[in-house]
This record gives C-alpha cells, sequence and structure tokens, in this order.
C-alpha cells in the first residue's frame, strides 16, 4: 500500500505539471495557429493579411514573429522568405530573407544537388543543403585522426531528438529578425534557451492533447550544427542522478515521450507549413527521433500504470483546476 501510495503522488505530480504546461502552451498554439474568419481584429495582434503567403495564421500576437513564404503556381516555393514580427501598439514590422545559395554537395564518387536527401550510418537522415551536408547527428568521426579507423558512439539510452541546422540559414534568419525584431538573442545560452523552451512547448502540447505525462526537454549537447535533446519524467529524477531507474521505469518513459519527440521528427522532415513558418524550427533541416530502452516488462509494475495515473488525473487534477477557475470567477 505505501508503494502504491507514493506512485500515486508521483503520478498526479506529472499529471499537474502537464496541466500547468498546456496552459503555456496555449499562448504558443494561439501565435501559431490561430486562424479564424470574424472580420475584426484580436487585442493584442497584428493583421496578417496578405493572401500570397502559404501560412495558414491570419494574425501575429505582439511580441512574436513569423516567417512566411509565397508558393508559385508550380506548387514550389518562391526563392527567399519574409519574417514578420508585431510590435507593441499592433505595429507590423517585416523583412526580406534571401535565399541561401543553391550550391550542391560533392564527394570524392558521389554528386548531391541542393536540398538532396540521402541517409549515413550513424549519422541517420542527411541532407545537401547550400554545399553543406546536414545530418540528424554529429559527425563522429571528427574525433578520430587521418590513420585512425573511425569508432561509432554507442547508442545514448534513453529518449532523444537529434536535430541538423544550417548555419547559413540560421544566419540570414538572424539579421531578419534584428530587424523585425527586439528580442533577439544575443549569447548562444540564449539561443540554445530558445530551441529547448520552443521543443519543450511543442512537446508539452503533444502529450497534453494525447493522454500522456508531460516530458521535459534539456540539451544534453550542442556540437557544429547539430543539437541533441533528452525527453524525461521529472518523478524519476532522482533516481536518474542515482543510476537506480528500473527498466520498466525507463520502459514508461519511452510511452510517454516517445512519440512527441517523433511528431516534431517527422515534421522536420516533412517540411511542414508550421514548422516552416516558426521562426525558431525554420532552421532545421532534418531530424530523428530515438527510444533505446529495455524491451517491456511482462506487466508494468504499480508505480508506473497509465490506469493508476488516469485515475488520479480524473480525481486529483480537474478538480482543483476548476476550483480555481471558479474562484477567479
Amino acid at each position: 500500500m505505501k508503494t502504491e501510495g507514493v506512485a500515486l503522488l508521483m503520478c498526479l505530480t506529472s499529471r499537474m505539471v502537464m496541466v500547468l504546461a498546456q496552459e503555456e502552451v496555449e499562448e504558443l498554439e494561439e501565435e501559431d495557429l490561430f486562424e479564424t474568419t470574424e472580420a475584426g481584429l484580436p487585442p493584442g495582434y497584428c493583421s496578417l493579411n496578405k493572401p500570397e503567403y502559404t501560412a495558414r495564421v491570419k494574425f501575429i500576437r505582439e511580441g512574436f514573429e513569423k516567417r512566411l513564404y509565397i508558393e508559385e503556381a508550380s506548387g514550389n516555393l518562391a526563392d527567399g522568405s519574409e519574417i514578420c514580427a508585431c510590435k507593441e501598439g499592433g505595429e507590423l514590422v517585416c523583412a526580406f530573407l534571401e535565399q541561401v545559395q543553391s550550391k550542391p554537395c560533392n564527394t570524392d564518387n558521389i554528386y548531391y544537388s541542393h536540398a538532396s536527401p540521402f541517409y549515413l550510418a550513424h549519422r541517420g537522415g542527411c541532407i545537401c543543403y547550400s554545399g553543406d551536408f546536414i545530418c540528424a547527428k554529429d559527425d563522429f568521426t571528427k574525433a578520430f585522426k587521418k590513420d585512425e579507423v573511425p569508432v561509432a558512439p554507442s547508442p545514448l539510452q534513453g529518449v532523444y531528438l537529434f536535430m541538423g541546422y544550417s548555419r547559413k540559414d540560421f544566419k540570414i534568419l538572424m539579421e531578419g529578425r534584428q530587424e523585425v525584431s527586439d528580442r533577439v538573442p544575443n549569447t548562444e545560452e540564449e539561443e540554445n534557451l530558445e530551441v529547448s523552451s520552443t521543443v519543450q512547448q511543442a512537446v508539452s502540447h503533444y502529450t497534453s492533447n494525447n493522454n500522456k505525462s508531460d516530458c521535459r526537454i534539456s540539451i544534453t549537447e550542442q556540437a557544429g550544427e547539430n543539437f541533441v535533446l533528452a525527453a524525461t519524467l521529472d518523478i524519476f529524477d532522482e533516481l536518474r542522478m542515482k543510476k537506480n531507474m528500473s527498466d520498466s521505469m525507463k520502459y514508461q518513459e519511452k510511452e510517454e515521450c516517445y512519440d512527441a519527440v517523433l511528431n516534431i521528427a517527422d515534421k522536420v522532415n516533412s517540411r511542414d507549413a508550421d514548422m516552416r513558418s516558426h521562426v525558431i524550427m525554420s532552421m532545421f533541416k532534418v531530424a530523428s527521433a530515438e527510444a533505446n530502452v529495455p524491451p517491456p516488462p511482462p506487466t508494468l509494475a504499480p508505480e508506473i500504470s497509465s490506469a493508476t495515473c488516469t485515475t488520479v488525473t480524473i480525481t486529483a487534477v480537474l478538480y482543483p483546476v476548476l476550483w480555481v477557475v471558479t474562484k477567479a470567477r
């Protein structure tokens, strides 16, 4: 009974974090996917009445930015893009972003044209982008000397999202942001925070809409044009630090978090319209998600049973949230 009581408390904590995260994500979703046919302009927004652009949004919230593209009659995107920001007072400011040069990528025996996808062992999906090879994972061979035989690293244990971005596109994007916005990161730490916060919001939105526990996103490595982000459950942090997580806990982390990061990777690789128009995510050109955990146990232990968590959510989380709303009125 004591173990089950602790487990209920752990699940309750996780679900409460999910509810709070959902409240934060609602603002992101309004900014990213706000569509309406109403005549009036919502307070605190700028009108984005430009039908030539592919973006689905009609408004931009004050303090936010959007990257916009024009779709030609052929269905292809026109060269270049535009970044627009909504400033205080409803002022819409836009700047044109140059298209990166369409350069091929050459090796000793293979030629890749610009934007051509390909695959490399231990690096996942890759793309030739303006003369650069960009892969989901960093080039591990750089750590070896020319006379050494490169040895691939062991897979990271846990749930991870690997993303590769273009330095050239990032430079163009940042120059445009500096023209239209006052919210531009000035340090590498601030840039990394923007990336982790954006991915966190996307993950929280996915988990809250798919009856999953909220997963915490953290950057574990940033090297060259690559980011490695871990997806974990806070309830296991103490055991994780002590390296005392059970196989069933590791598998539960995969069950709760993997689909969320896989959804992001799929959208990046498919050049999803929302990803392309998001100022931060638009610079990422390729991504992959991995879950390296032990196989599922015969039966899930009581402390991580999804049924247990669901019950706690209904009886212990929704009621306090409704009480707060009533009290506020």
